[in-house]
């Protein structure tokens, strides 16, 4: 079952893992959930889960118990909505049922309501809206709650630099950005003189035409998670419902040139966008494409970009445009659903300036489809949606505040401390409230005069601060292993086995799972010592994610498989010790 190189294998030598898995080693025991608020319940109804090996006759027999009777039947999810037959109390009811040996669980029937999430949410848009099913709760943005102030307007233009848009996507035509003068106009004329002949929603730098459809993949994925089309039943939903997407195919087969970039960049300003992403860059340092941001910030045009994906300080080597010391440019992280900063993101506390969710990130994707990508490159379109969803409900925020405000809203995270320069994770919440009067003090004014004009014959100094705290994830301290171990795909049926990873000399050890996606609920990955105590455990659809660290030098890796639903399994690229 469980394929590996160089990791000691044991198959069906099953113990108890006591942690989790009670009477008889059950691995569909109950775990304990993330503790959240407390929310509105209808009262008089619950909701029970039986445990699978339960037969229907003794269903019966906890519904006459606890003077039950059951509204509605999930016979797929052994599951019953229940009304209460006595003058018992909700969570007393509840109480009792948890005692039940027969019983999963049992919870409130809780209340939900529109204008919250819209009806193309689900778990796998956990980089706006976490809500536990897939990772760490409210390991968001919080942009569940922002969308109670607004889901975003069409007057607000974000341009999209990278490979292109798929602009028939369903989840992205609905957003895109119109010229209005080139759409009305006469064909093959340049009808609003902009030097670009009918530009209707963009332009191909690359190719130099009026179609710039994605040619990669990359840029449909971003520009989903700036404004995939929300509440359309179809697909996801970006951080804006609505918003303008400006189509800018500046990346190739081959990437992308510099003057490419200044010229798409330019056109974005002159254009009306309010807002520029950038995910893409490298070590280079090019005075053109830093004059291109600097015309931008003279035009209050906010420039967002991905800090990019070395796993390294950039305080000691920048990474740019990222790295260009301009007041309008906001430098992004990436986070895991863990809030986590991911193992593969640069970082620094004088030049990153806040994270956001990156690894993995679920959008959308060319020929109508939707796809799991990771990195910084996805972190950076949640903060452009962001400062978008901030500017339609107070449009007179200029670049320069509206960094501030971003980087003075985060949400603190003790995984960023000392490695970015605000310290903390995006909130769109607060980020919306604050440019909405919510009695935020002014932001300090900033320094009108620019850095002194560099020599292009000498190399730009870098800051050469090192962060204080060591950060965990990716970084020197740590020693990467690239030890393979597979499950079959799909795996087995009532299936129990484990993989051991040993690491002599090691005080921490974190595995880099590659792809990990079980059936919810009923199978299971846990990491575990050698009696049985767990540290660790997964089910359901994770992605592709590194472990936080686990305070051992050996880690007992098990998959545990029920009778029925079976999944992908995982695939661990190796693991990570110090």
């Amino acid at each position: 079952m469980l394929g590996c190189t160089h990791l000691r294998i044991a198959m069906a030598a099953l113990f108890c893992l006591t942690s989790v898995l009670a009477s008889g080693c059950d691995p569909d025991a109950a775990t304990e959930g993330p503790v959240v608020e407390q929310q509105a319940f209808v009262h008089g109804e619950i909701i029970v889960r039986y445990h699978k090996e339960v037969a229907e006759d003794a269903e019966e027999g906890v519904l006459n118990r606890h003077k039950l009777s059951r509204i509605r039947r999930h016979p797929a999810l052994r599951v019953d909505h229940l009304a209460i037959d006595d003058t018992t109390d909700v969570m007393d009811k509840i109480a009792q049922l948890e005692q039940d040996p027969d019983v999963l669980y049992a919870e409130p029937n809780y209340l939900y309501y529109p204008c919250d999430l819209p009806n193309d949410w689900s778990y796998r848009s956990w980089g706006v809206h976490n809500d536990g099913s897939y990772g760490v709760a409210d390991a968001d943005i919080d942009a569940r709650e922002a969308w109670n102030i607004t889901t975003g307007s069409r007057d607000v233009v974000v341009a999209v630099i990278d490979t292109g848009v798929d602009w028939d996507h369903p989840d992205l035509n609905g957003n895109l950005w119109v010229n209005e003068a080139e759409q009305n106009g006469t064909a093959g004329v340049d009808d609003d003189h902009n030097g670009y002949v009918d530009d209707m929603i963009g332009w191909d730098v690359v190719d130099n035409d009026n179609n710039p459809n994605d040619s990669d993949g990359h840029g449909t994925h971003v520009s989903g998670i700036v404004g995939a089309v929300g509440d359309n039943g179809t697909g996801i939903v970006g951080v804006n419902w609505r918003v303008s997407l400006m189509g800018l195919r500046y990346l190739g087969p081959y990437g992308g040139s510099t003057s490419d970039a200044v010229e798409a960049i330019e056109y974005a300003v002159d254009n009306g966008a309010d807002v520029i992403n950038a995910s893409w860059g490298s070590t280079g340092y090019s005075y053109s494409i830093r004059d291109a941001i600097s015309y931008a910030n003279d035009h209050d045009v906010l420039f967002v970009a991905a800090s990019g994906n070395e796993g390294r300080n950039s305080n000691s080597q920048g990474f740019y445009p990222a790295s260009y010391n301009l007041p309008n440019i906001v430098s992004v992280a990436s986070t895991t659903y863990n809030d986590r900063l991911a193992s593969s993101s640069n970082y620094g506390s004088a030049s990153v300036d806040l994270g956001a969710p990156g690894e993995p990130i679920y959008s959308t994707y060319p020929d109508d489809s939707y796809a799991w990508l990771s990195g910084t490159s996805m972190a950076s379109p949640a903060v452009a949606g962001a400062a978008a969803l901030a500017l339609s409900v107070n449009s007179s925020v200029g670049a320069q505040e509206m960094k501030e405000l971003l980087m003075s809203t985060t949400d603190p995270l003790n995984a960023l401390q000392g490695l970015t320069v605000s310290g903390g994770r995006l909130n769109v919440n607060a980020l919306v409230q604050a440019v909405g009067g919510g009695g935020q003090e002014d932001p300090p004014e900033e320094d009108p005069e620019e850095e002194p004009e560099e020599d292009p014959e000498e190399d730009p100094e870098e800051p050469e601060e090192e962060p204080e705290e060591d950060p965990g994830n990716g970084t020197d301290s740590w020693t990467y292993v690239p030890w393979a171990v597979s499950t079959d795909h799909p795996y087995t049926n009532d299936f129990s086995g484990y993989a051991v990873i040993d690491q002599a000399g090691a005080s921490e050890l974190m595995l880099h799972f590659s792809w990990l996606e079980t059936e919810q609920g009923y199978d299971y990955v846990y990491l575990a010592d050698n009696g049985g105590n767990v540290y660790q455990s997964y089910t359901g659809a994770n992605g592709q994610f590194v472990t936080d660290p686990i305070a051992a030098s050996t880690v007992n890796l098990w998959l545990i498989t029920d009778y029925s639903v079976t999944g992908h399994g995982f695939d661990l690229a190796g693991y990570s010790w110090r």
